[in-house]
């Protein structure tokens, strides 16, 4: 996408998320990916998060100021005026959106395109159907398979490794012990691949293409 289109495309999607009640309900509407956000509350905090920090981190870098601290952000905390009670666990939500304001922000400051949208519809076309007693396993099989997947990304990055986004290793994330339900490990590593992309892009010295969550 060209710098001009992208600089537009951010500052048109920040203007639609601040509209009253449209940003939050959009991504539970006709999405190709409103099923993941349905029932995972990190994914769905993550998109929100993801969003806003895309917006700040092009307009720092549009006015040429160095990279902030997430932390001294304003809308980095504020995860939880985004949250609705129809989204799902609010810890886990607020947890999403941080994590996906800072890989926003880090994108849009490095001059990536945004691909939070595409991470997003490629985990949820690979979503297996779990049943609704399930859910709350799905968001913790996720959340949990991306905090790993950061970590591993994040080393590989940092030693120009190759790029191996389907090295999870789900029993030994969960100490070997049985999986909580049959689809808790398949889920995991969708969860993994996009921490895994995360971590490795942030921590990569050379500029390297951003892939999607479910490239190799």
């Amino acid at each position: 996408m060209p710098h001009s289109a992208r600089t537009t495309f951010a500052a048109l999607l920040f203007v639609f998320l601040a509209l009253p009640g449209v940003g939050q309900d959009a991504h539970l509407g006709p999405d190709p990916a409103q099923r993941l956000y349905s029932t995972s509350s990190f994914a769905h905090g993550y998109l929100h998060g993801y969003e806003q920090g895309y917006h700040y981190g092009d307009l720092d870098l549009q006015l040429s100021h160095s990279a902030q601290n997430m932390k001294a952000i304003h809308a980095y905390n504020a995860g939880g005026r985004h949250f609705q009670k129809n989204f799902g666990d609010k810890a886990s939500f607020i947890q999403g959106y941080e994590s996906g304001f800072r890989v926003g922000y880090s994108d849009a400051f490095g001059g990536s395109e945004f691909r939070a949208v595409l991470n997003m519809r490629e985990l949820a076309h690979e979503l297996p159907q779990v049943q609704p007693a399930e859910q709350p396993i799905l968001n913790q099989a996720i959340t949990r398979g991306y905090s790993d997947g950061v970590k591993s990304g994040l080393n590989d990055g940092r030693t120009t490794a190759d790029y191996r986004p389907d090295g999870s290793d789900c029993e030994l994330a969960l100490r070997f012990k049985e999986p909580p339900s049959k689809s808790y490990c398949s889920i995991y590593s969708l969860g993994y691949r996009l921490g895994y992309s995360d971590g490795f892009h942030n921590q990569h010295p050379e500029p390297v293409e951003r892939k999607v969550a479910g490239e190799r």
